[in-house]
Protein backbone atom coordinates (compact mmCIF):
# COMPACT_ATOMS: atom_id res chain seq x y z
CA UNK A 1 0.00 0.00 0.00
CA UNK A 2 2.42 2.58 1.33
CA UNK A 3 5.53 2.94 3.11
CA UNK A 4 5.19 3.63 7.14
CA UNK A 5 5.59 7.63 6.63
CA UNK A 6 2.55 7.74 4.73
CA UNK A 7 -0.40 9.13 6.39
CA UNK A 8 -3.56 9.92 5.05
CA UNK A 9 -5.63 12.43 6.59
CA UNK A 10 -9.21 12.44 6.98
CA UNK A 11 -10.73 15.60 6.52
CA UNK A 12 -11.97 16.07 10.39
CA UNK A 13 -7.74 15.86 10.94
CA UNK A 14 -7.12 19.32 8.99
CA UNK A 15 -8.93 21.91 11.27
CA UNK A 16 -5.47 21.76 12.71
CA UNK A 17 -2.28 20.49 10.75
CA UNK A 18 0.57 22.52 11.82
CA UNK A 19 2.29 21.17 14.71
CA UNK A 20 3.24 24.80 16.05
CA UNK A 21 -0.68 25.37 16.49
CA UNK A 22 -1.54 22.17 17.65
CA UNK A 23 1.14 22.44 20.45
CA UNK A 24 0.11 25.93 21.71
CA UNK A 25 -1.91 26.50 24.88
CA UNK A 26 -5.99 27.29 23.91
CA UNK A 27 -8.74 28.19 25.92
CA UNK A 28 -12.44 27.15 25.81
CA UNK A 29 -14.83 29.57 27.02
CA UNK A 30 -17.96 27.71 28.45
CA UNK A 31 -20.56 30.25 28.91
CA UNK A 32 -24.65 29.29 30.33
CA UNK A 33 -23.67 26.20 32.27
CA UNK A 34 -24.95 27.43 35.50
CA UNK A 35 -27.15 30.08 36.40
CA UNK A 36 -25.48 33.58 37.73
CA UNK A 37 -25.02 33.15 41.44
CA UNK A 38 -24.46 29.49 41.21
CA UNK A 39 -20.66 29.37 40.93
CA UNK A 40 -19.20 27.14 43.59
CA UNK A 41 -15.45 25.24 43.14
CA UNK A 42 -17.65 21.93 42.26
CA UNK A 43 -17.97 23.97 39.12
CA UNK A 44 -14.28 24.33 38.72
CA UNK A 45 -13.76 20.82 39.53
CA UNK A 46 -16.42 18.91 37.55
CA UNK A 47 -15.24 20.65 34.24
CA UNK A 48 -11.62 19.98 34.97
CA UNK A 49 -12.28 16.42 35.92
CA UNK A 50 -14.36 15.87 32.71
CA UNK A 51 -11.62 17.99 30.00
CA UNK A 52 -8.99 15.54 31.70
CA UNK A 53 -10.86 12.86 31.10
CA UNK A 54 -12.32 13.60 27.95
CA UNK A 55 -9.91 15.88 25.97
CA UNK A 56 -6.82 16.16 27.58
CA UNK A 57 -4.34 17.71 30.62
CA UNK A 58 -6.10 21.31 31.74
CA UNK A 59 -3.64 24.13 32.78
CA UNK A 60 -6.74 25.69 34.46
CA UNK A 61 -10.11 26.45 35.14
CA UNK A 62 -11.57 29.63 36.77
CA UNK A 63 -15.59 29.40 36.32
CA UNK A 64 -16.57 33.65 36.65
CA UNK A 65 -20.19 34.71 38.15
CA UNK A 66 -21.93 37.33 35.56
CA UNK A 67 -20.45 40.50 35.84
CA UNK A 68 -22.57 42.52 32.95
CA UNK A 69 -25.97 43.02 33.95
CA UNK A 70 -27.18 43.00 30.37
CA UNK A 71 -25.07 39.83 29.95
CA UNK A 72 -25.86 38.15 33.16
CA UNK A 73 -24.31 34.95 32.05
CA UNK A 74 -22.13 32.42 34.10
CA UNK A 75 -18.79 31.88 31.48
CA UNK A 76 -16.09 28.85 32.58
CA UNK A 77 -12.62 29.26 31.26
CA UNK A 78 -10.75 26.26 30.72
CA UNK A 79 -6.90 26.62 29.77
CA UNK A 80 -5.44 23.15 27.43
CA UNK A 81 -2.16 22.65 27.23
CA UNK A 82 -2.92 22.42 23.63
CA UNK A 83 -5.14 23.63 20.37
CA UNK A 84 -5.94 19.85 19.53
CA UNK A 85 -7.66 19.12 23.40
CA UNK A 86 -9.04 22.53 23.58
CA UNK A 87 -11.01 21.68 20.47
CA UNK A 88 -11.62 18.35 21.40
CA UNK A 89 -13.46 20.42 24.32
CA UNK A 90 -14.86 22.87 22.26
CA UNK A 91 -17.04 20.19 20.29
CA UNK A 92 -17.61 17.98 23.14
CA UNK A 93 -19.53 20.70 25.26
CA UNK A 94 -20.84 22.98 22.57
CA UNK A 95 -24.71 22.44 22.23
CA UNK A 96 -24.90 19.94 25.55
CA UNK A 97 -27.46 20.40 27.84
CA UNK A 98 -25.71 20.53 31.84
CA UNK A 99 -28.83 20.52 34.23
CA UNK A 100 -31.29 21.62 31.72
CA UNK A 101 -29.11 24.53 30.24
CA UNK A 102 -27.42 24.35 27.05
CA UNK A 103 -23.68 24.97 27.25
CA UNK A 104 -22.08 27.48 24.55
CA UNK A 105 -18.30 26.70 24.00
CA UNK A 106 -16.29 29.38 22.30
CA UNK A 107 -12.08 28.26 21.39
CA UNK A 108 -9.58 30.85 22.14
CA UNK A 109 -6.10 30.13 20.36
CA UNK A 110 -3.48 31.97 22.02
CA UNK A 111 -1.46 34.27 19.72
CA UNK A 112 2.35 33.09 19.39
CA UNK A 113 4.36 35.54 21.63
CA UNK A 114 7.12 37.40 19.13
Amino acid sequence: AGSLGETTPSSKDTVISSKNIDERPSMVILSNMVPPGDVDDDLSDEVREECEEQCGPVISVKAVDAVLPAEPVVRVFVKFRNAADAVKASKLFDGRSFGGRQISAKLVMEVADG
